[in-house]
């Protein structure tokens, strides 16, 4: 597990705090044929806010395999994203183009893109009842000072957003949040959050959590040792679980192997990219695209057979400062900063302290315990195959949107 390092807070700063959980499991059955849901058109601000989320998506995974090879990586690209539009709404001037253009943002006008939030997470989250995806914002600020009406009134109209005053300066601030984090999420967080400056003027939180069973799912009477490949070409021995005739969107190009697997109804669905060969991981993590992933999707051929993936969980903190800052987001961190939207008077102006993430995913076979199964494995040297036996890139996409929610790299799925 990545573990975030010392961090001294600036006094004055602004500290966004972006926790995620993302559990993944695999359960009964569903029903293959798809639930009646209300699919309907995107709007062009919509269409235009997923292309943002998307190719930050690449940006971020870019970004961080450069600043940390061979360890796992999990990213929520929608909720880096929600939050820095939160931040965006607070700046002005220089600082707010700079977030603008960070985040990919290249017709949309911060107005346009909080009404896109406002109607895109609502419509993620009635896709599918297979699918859990429960999003929380939350801006806590200090008591000494007067949050702007206009940002509040942004956070309640578009983020429903919860606000509340808080004394940095008590050691119970940063145990208060966490409290409200894990209750929007009903699930105890991994490690604690940070310690927070009492020189802090406003912290920023951004909670998500899906829960998805698998469209065919994976018995764990099937699960068994197997050899996995590392980046560097050595072989580890990992869990593989298997699903017999499962339903998945395969296609193999000269660079990797692209494998879709559906979580219920089949509106979402995880994306993996194994490379070609294992020391070509990094390289293809640098290359790929968010159009060129929807492309080679798009392509893919539907199968009805056996999958091998590995069995794993991360758990992934990081301090995203620098990923940000090399974004073109730097003037944000320093005293030059202009977030004068935030209160109606402070001195001196504040700047971010730093952007706090984490992250956790685990895939396994829980509640495989309520589906019949037969004791006997299957003869799987005769039936054809898809094996993920080496590391890979991987993402929670929903494919009427094509908003990338999550990603990651497995460099070692038994660390």
């Amino acid at each position: 597990m990545k573990k975030i390092i010392n961090i001294h807070w600036i006094n004055c700063g602004l500290i966004l705090g972006v926790a995620i959980l993302m559990l993944s499991c695999q359960g009964e059955a569903v029903n293959p044929q798809k639930e009646e849901t209300s699919i309907r058109k995107l709007s062009r601000e919509e269409q235009e806010l997923t292309r943002s989320i998307n190719d930050f998506a690449f940006d971020l995974i870019r970004q961080a395999t450069r600043q940390s090879s061979s360890e796992n990586i999990f990213i929520s690209p929608l909720s880096v994203n929600l939050a820095m539009s939160l931040m965006l709404n607070g700046s002005a001037e220089s600082t707010q183009q700079k977030i603008y253009d960070a985040l990919d943002f290249e017709v949309l006008t911060p107005l346009e893109i909080n009404k896109a939030y406002s109607e895109l997470i609502p419509f993620l989250q009635q896709l599918d009842p297979q699918v859990d995806y429960a999003l929380a914002n939350a801006v806590w600020y200090d008591h000494r000072n007067e949050m702007s009406s206009f940002y509040r009134d942004v956070l309640s109209a578009y983020y429903d957003a919860h606000v509340s005053d808080i004394n940095f300066r008590s050691k119970r601030a940063s145990t208060v949040i966490q409290k409200w984090i894990e209750e929007q999420l009903q699930y105890e967080l991994p490690t604690s959050l940070a310690t927070i400056d009492n020189g802090t003027s406003l912290y920023l939180t951004n909670a998500v959590q899906f829960t998805g069973k698998w469209s065919v799912p994976f018995l764990e009477e099937y699960t068994r040792p197997a050899d996995f490949y590392l980046p560097n070409g050595n072989s580890i021995t990992t869990d593989m679980m298997y699903a017999d005739q499962a339903v998945y969107r395969y296609q193999r190009t000269k660079q990797a192997s692209y494998i879709d697997i559906p979580y219920g109804n089949g509106q979402y669905s995880m994306t993996l990219v194994m490379p070609q060969t294992e020391d070509s991981l990094y390289r293809l993590a640098s290359t790929l695209d968010a159009e060129e992933l929807q492309s080679i999707l798009h392509s893919a051929d539907t199968l009805e057979q056996g999958l091998y993936i590995p069995k794993f969980a991360i758990n992934y903190q990081a301090s995203l400062k620098n990923t940000l800052s090399q974004l073109g987001m730097g003037i944000a961190f320093q005293d030059s900063a202009n977030f004068t939207n935030f209160f109606t008077e402070a001195y001196p102006q504040p700047h971010i302290g730093d952007v706090l993430h984490q992250a956790a995913i685990e895939i396994n076979e829980t509640g495989a315990q309520a589906i019949s199964v037969t004791t006997n494995l299957p003869v799987v040297n005769n039936t054809p195959s898809v094996r993920i036996d080496r590391s890979f890139l991987f993402f929670i996409r929903e494919q009427h949107s094509g908003v990338i929610l999550f990603a990651g790299v497995l460099a070692n799925p038994v660390i």
